[in-house]
């Protein structure tokens, strides 16, 4: 599978690879403030609960998204390494370290030059092999992989920005080090050296090394001095005929505009109002065409790839903070706060946070209407459900649960062969299933709880990994002791058959 990258030569002469297209200011300046919007974007791990969101702070995984991912460098920089990865190879990959029971320990980036993709041919699944610094390979498998792909044909593999528009880049490049080279001889191209008689080679290489001798930085003054009848002309092209200025000028806007997406004012270019007359529309434009489908493509990949099935549908995952980057200038802000706080969809506190000011004392948490002029306060939060679950909820969690005790049931037949073969010491399985069942369990017990439910976390139902049963109707009737079902259901897991 080939991201049709790597380094070739274009129609220019010049020599284009991922690397050396850095060299080009317009393609650094594009690279440097997307990996940096990106890298700025504050991430969280968040619960849809009660028609909203919650931050989940005490989710271990927060602190690996939010602060470090890993020893060596911080969540921002992790991320501009993978946007810069994504943006210039089409692929930004890092590494899941898991603990053996499937903790994830930390995520390290991949340089994308050493990654190559593949499908294995027994299994046709997509494999990653990573070449190291000894030149050793290392075989991945997609749970491994944080994968960030830009566009690409079949929706595995993206493509290179600079492979693709490797001709558009190169015209850039040459025509950078073109101006260059003119100005370093002075500005004006080389002289033409008449001779009323034939000269021979020697003569004529001598003449062209004199001339040589006088140009360059600290050349210009020094005399030039020819004998024997030679007249010198100044051979005369002008920067206008050639287009210099225009061609650099066009190679801004087609990189940076066509390539990468980018308004030519946030690279140093001029602004066009073609998306909008004022810097704030500009911005709303640009995260709608550019940043937002990114995020969007982040949050789900990282949200599949760190946390189980019973997590994503207990309604966690990732989220990139976009509200930054679409926030109005401060008179528009104010009037937006309160137009909002008095048609009582938020309060005063919740304003107060999105201009990072400290909360307020607890009054400002109310919802305010509007009556008669006066502000009147309501609670700011609807009661929570009481009642319980109605059947369907049951129904609904009854399946998660069941799906989440399979999981623990199995792993733990698994385990308890190895401490029958001597092969692991029984506490040490008490206590690490302990860990993995609570990890697995505990989303789904907070869910059921948010919607009334009572959640029983002992985890008595672990006895039955040890039988010869068959652990399907064992996970429903765990099923149902975890959501305080009957009595029976609990004295028949409690005891040792």
């Amino acid at each position: 599978l080939d991201y049709g990258g790597g380094s070739a030569v274009a129609a220019s002469g010049i020599s284009i690879s991922e690397t050396t297209a850095l060299n080009v200011t317009t393609v650094y300046a594009c690279t440097a403030a997307l990996s940096g919007i990106q890298s700025s974007l504050p991430c969280h791990v968040v619960q849809e609960v009660d028609g909203g969101t919650e931050r989940r702070r005490d989710d271990y995984r927060y602190p690996l998204l939010h602060d470090a991912p890993n020893d060596e460098m911080d969540s921002g920089q992790w991320r501009q390494m993978c946007c810069v990865g994504s943006l210039l190879w089409g692929n930004g990959v890092s590494f899941i370290q898991l603990s053996p029971r499937g903790r994830v320990l930390g995520i390290w980036g991949l340089t994308s030059d050493r990654v190559s993709f593949s499908r294995d041919r027994a299994t046709r699944r997509l494999a990653y092999t990573v070449t190291n610094e000894t030149g050793s390979d290392t075989t991945l498998q997609p749970w491994q992989v944080v994968h960030f792909r830009e566009l690409g044909y079949d929706g595995i593999v993206g493509k290179s920005r600079i492979g693709l528009h490797r001709e558009a880049i190169g015209l850039a490049s040459v025509t950078e080090r073109h101006g260059a080279e003119f100005f370093g001889q002075g500005g004006r191209p080389g002289p033409v050296v008449t001779s009323p008689r034939r000269l021979t080679w020697a003569q004529t290489q001598n003449i062209e090394k004199l001339i040589a001798s006088r140009r360059g930085p600290g050349n210009f003054s020094r005399p030039l001095v020819l004998g024997e009848g030679l007249s010198v002309a100044e051979y005369a092209m002008p920067h206008d005929d050639a287009q210099f200025l225009e061609t650099r000028r066009f190679q801004v806007e087609e990189i940076a505009g066509r390539v990468f997406l980018m308004p030519l004012w946030m690279v140093g270019g001029e602004m066009n109002t073609s998306m909008g007359s004022t810097l704030e529309q500009q911005m709303i434009a640009f995260t709608t065409v550019n940043v937002a489908p990114r995020a969007l493509h982040w949050e789900r990949e990282l949200t599949q790839k760190l946390f189980t099935t019973a997590e994503i549908a207990a309604g966690y995952r990732v989220k990139l903070d976009l509200r930054g980057l679409l926030r109005a200038d401060h008179a528009q802000r104010i009037s937006g706060y309160a137009s909002a706080i008095q048609n009582g969809w938020m309060t005063r506190n919740e304003a107060r946070a999105l201009e990072d000011f400290n909360p307020g004392p607890a009054g400002l948490d109310e919802f305010m209407v509007q009556t008669g002029g006066a502000g009147l306060a309501i609670p700011a939060r609807a009661p929570q459900q009481t009642g319980g679950p109605n059947e369907r909820q049951r129904a609904a969690f009854s399946a998660l649960y069941a799906s989440a005790w399979s999981r623990v049931l199995r792993r733990g037949r698994q385990d308890w062969a190895r401490v029958a073969a001597g092969r692991l010491d029984g506490t040490e399985w008490d206590r690490e299933m302990d860990v993995y069942a609570s990890e697995q369990l505990e989303p789904v017990h907070r869910s059921w709880e948010a919607v009334g439910g009572r959640a029983d976390r002992r985890l008595s139902p672990l006895v039955e990994c040890r039988g010869e049963a068959d652990l399907e109707p064992v996970a429903r009737d765990a099923a149902e002791w975890s959501m305080g079902g009957r009595e029976e259901t609990a004295a028949w897991l409690t005891s040792e058959r």
